[in-house]
């Protein structure tokens, strides 16, 4: 019930309405209230945007010749196909292109456990320069840190 103050349709007192343009006293009356219809007020609508989904194109989204009836963006399958596969594949690259970005984001230099000198790293995991690495890649080499000074275990020596 919308309540507002006016002049009561019944007593023609100005009270806070209840409903069908009645006072509280009048309201209560079911012998009074019957005799009031409701007040029916015709709000206008808003105008609604137009449904992405009943949309029709004229011509094909992909390649531009007219969309049969029936269908309502591509002229075919194959057309469909086609415009999907590309919004994937911009997915993919613009994803491809985060990452690399966030992998540049972690590239520093850092010093070599090995040998002491420094290399440009492509991120945390990567302790050891290539020269080491290469060196070391058929045998194990320990690299202990003791007091800020690097010394090296090869099993070669």
């Amino acid at each position: 019930m919308a309540q507002a103050t006016g002049e009561c349709r019944h007593c023609h007192r100005m009270m806070r309405l209840v409903g069908r343009g009645l006072c509280q006293t009048c309201y209560m009356q079911p012998e009074i209230r019957v005799r009031y219809p409701r007040i029916r007020v015709e709000r206008p609508r808003k105008p609604r945007p137009p449904n992405h989904k009943t949309k029709v194109e004229e011509f094909c989204l992909e390649c531009g010749k007219p969309v049969p009836p029936g269908r309502r963006k591509y002229c075919s399958d194959q057309c469909a196909r086609r415009a999907h596969h590309g919004i994937h594949a911009a997915k993919i690259r613009r994803q491809e292109k985060e990452i690399a970005q966030r992998l540049y984001k972690q590239r520093k230099i850092r010093t070599c456990l090995s040998c002491g000198g420094e290399f440009m790293s492509d991120g945390p995991w990567n302790r050891r320069c290539p020269e080491c690495a290469s060196r070391t890649e058929g045998g194990l080499a320990i690299a202990v840190v003791h007091a800020g000074r690097i010394e090296t275990f090869d099993d070669e020596e």
